[in-house]
């Protein structure tokens, strides 16, 4: 099979992966903004901010770490997995440890400490998992991801509705996560039992701190980046009122669900890319340019599109109590785009082993968006409330796509055929967003399909697809000689 062909059937299984919880955790969410209003909601997006803030330590960049080195030396998987497994166990403990020193010392409300440690159970059956997607991400194996993430949707989904139904608050939703990630956990674990090796004798504690000292790296980038996305939504728990950081919560949750669409691509292409990078710079630039089409292509439209609709998106999914949380949604479109190359950005650097200029950013971002938070939060500062929190997070992601183009470009990852790969998706977004922006009025899926269509048409006569991409898209839907796929120009 070829890299491309492998890298798009993995891309269609991580967005089943990914989609499925997202979508079910959505209409969960939806259905709860209903019947427990913005007040009910902001304590749940309170509870799940502060808990992915405390997950920081369950995973230390073992995972990412863990991928990059089974793709290249699959036959240690095994030693690699205990070894690992073991740091994994006590992460854990020291995570939930930290999650009950730090909703003591924020001194939040009885309901919302007790939330969260039920949440907090979710999280770390999740951490444990992540070792599991790991290690099928590394042997690009990712339908076993998407059958785990699906089951943990699928019960989510059921467990939170019918609680929501009876009468249940805003633990409902902590529920659905909680018992989803046990028994997907459980499934995950009778897979890895069939692939590796499950032995103490692999235990090597030398072995352990080298490839401990490699994940390093990965963990300040994890730490970091916990940090830098919840830190303005704690600040904004402490300085605003719960139905205030429900409407946040519900601009903020959906950046975060569509966070995930350039993970679909990146998450199958970067073991491709650290294989590539130590066998042939000429394939790996290849890949690189064809993964920053791909992004483009995809950016564009979905930034646009949520730029253009937001009052209709909100209005629709959480209902007319959530109204107060357009502007941000307006002004975390504009971040959504940025985010989407930087995460390329960040995954090219990764398969590289270029942490420090991550890390670089990813710590001075920490203390910009808390900087910017408090003051443009705070009655004291610009008293934007809501609003401040979302310009913060616009700075911080401008600021490091910035200062990651210029070392692209430096290093000459970057060139003019680069940027001239956006130039097509550019347009094209642009005449989509005129179009949305005087239908506007109208029916919000007739807007949305209209927009895909008037996108992907002027793409195709301004020939934005090239003939191989489009080759590649058939061929998973008919059983094509590949090698044909291949040998396209």
């Amino acid at each position: 099979m070829s890299e491309s062909h492998r890298i798009v059937k993995n891309t269609i299984f991580l967005s089943i992966a990914n989609t499925l919880p997202r979508i079910t955790q959505m209409i969960v969410i939806f259905i709860a903004a209903r019947l427990i209003g913005d007040v009910g909601l902001g304590k749940y997006y309170t509870i799940a901010s502060v808990v992915a803030l405390t997950n920081l330590f369950s995973d230390l960049g073992i995972s990412t770490s863990f991928t990059k080195e089974v793709s290249i030396k699959k036959d240690q998987a095994s030693k690699y997995f205990v070894n690992l497994f073991v740091v994994k166990l006590f992460l854990g403990c020291v995570t939930y440890l930290s999650l009950i020193v730090i909703t003591y010392f924020l001194n939040y409300s009885i309901d919302i400490m007790n939330a969260a440690y039920i949440y907090g159970i979710y999280m770390a059956f999740w951490a444990f998992s992540g070792l599991f997607l790991s290690l099928f991400q590394a042997f690009e194996e990712m339908k076993y991801s998407a059958l785990l993430w699906g089951v943990s949707g699928i019960l989510n989904l059921v467990i939170s509705v019918f609680l929501l139904y009876n009468g249940a608050n805003f633990m409902s939703p902590v529920w659905g996560l909680t018992v989803g990630s046990v028994v997907s956990f459980i499934i995950g674990a009778l897979i890895v039992r069939g692939q590796i090796k499950f032995s103490l004798s692999y235990l090597d504690w030398n072995f352990l701190k080298q490839n401990l000292k490699l994940a390093f790296p990965f963990a300040i980038n994890s730490i970091f980046s916990s940090i830098y996305f919840r830190i303005n939504s704690i600040i904004l728990s402490k300085l605003v009122t719960e139905q205030v950081m429900g409407w946040f919560g519900s601009a903020f949750k959906m950046l975060d669900n569509l966070l995930i669409l350039p993970q679909f691509f990146l998450g199958a292409v970067y073991p491709v890319m650290c294989r590539l990078y130590r066998e042939s710079q000429e394939r790996f630039r290849s890949i690189l340019n064809q993964s920053l089409r791909v992004i483009a292509i995809g950016s564009f439209p979905i930034s646009i599109g949520l730029f253009m609709l937001s009052q209709k998106t909100i209005l629709f999914l959480y209902g007319p109590d959530f109204i107060g949380g357009t502007l941000s949604l307006e002004i975390l479109s504009f971040a959504l785009l940025a985010i989407f190359f930087t995460s390329f950005q960040v995954i090219t650097l990764m398969s590289m082993g270029k942490m420090k200029i991550v890390n670089l950013v990813g710590g001075i971002n920490i203390f910009l968006n808390s900087f910017l938070s408090y003051v443009l939060i705070s009655t004291w500062g610009a008293n934007l409330s809501l609003n401040g929190a979302a310009l913060s997070t616009l700075v911080c992601e401008v600021f490091g796509l910035i200062i990651f183009t210029i070392y692209f470009l430096k290093k000459g990852l970057f060139n003019k055929e680069s940027f001239y790969l956006l130039f097509k998706p550019i347009i094209s977004g642009t005449i989509m967003g005129v179009i949305v922006y005087l239908i506007r009025d109208g029916n919000i899926f007739i807007s949305v399909i209209v927009g895909i269509v008037v996108y992907f048409g002027v793409l195709l006569l301004m020939k934005g697809l090239s003939e191989k991409e489009l080759k590649i898209v058939k061929s998973l839907f008919k059983k094509n000689d590949l090698t044909k796929v291949e040998n396209v120009e």
